[in-house]
């Protein structure tokens, strides 16, 4: 009887382990999943906002949907390199960054500012993905620190 109940109490704690198991892998799936297009829709509004006219009602509505990520989901699923590439983005986009004031040079820097945050996304993905290859994400992470700490030649 006890070899019974030994048996039964082993199956009962294997399945429970395994049933864990699966519940943290789906967790981790639904939680890349709802990266991956979190950052996909902020990447498509910041680069709709830095390529059309500021009237155009496509950016409008852009702008309206980048600040609904920004104040919303992404602050769920942000590593620190997109969550630094958000805001240098909203400050532009706002003017508060200094060389953002001027309309002349703005749609040049939210270019700028747009193609960062589409390479931090992707690095904060691959990341996320393809742990193993550190080449490529110690490239990545290189490239968005130098990216950052250097102007580039805008008029």
């Amino acid at each position: 009887m006890r070899a019974n109940q030994a048996q039964f109490a082993s199956t009962l704690n294997a399945t429970a382990a395994q049933n864990q198991e699966t519940r943290v892998h789906d967790y981790a799936k639904d939680y890349a999943s709802s990266r991956s297009a979190t950052y996909l829709e902020a990447v498509n509004d910041a680069s709709e906002i830095a390529t059309e006219p500021s009237a155009n009602p496509e950016r409008i509505k852009a702008e309206h949907d980048f600040w609904q990520i920004y104040w919303g989901h992404m602050i769920l699923v942000q590593d620190r390199a997109v969550e630094l590439q958000m805001i240098n983005f909203g400050n532009c986009l706002n003017g508060i960054d200094a060389d953002c004031s001027d309309p002349q040079t703005k749609n040049a820097y939210l270019q700028h500012f747009s193609f960062q945050l589409a390479k931090a996304c992707r690095v904060s993905q691959a990341a996320e993905y393809d742990a193993d290859d550190q080449d490529f994400l110690n490239h990545s992470q290189t490239d968005l620190i130098e990216d950052d700490h250097k102007k580039f030649p805008w008029p």
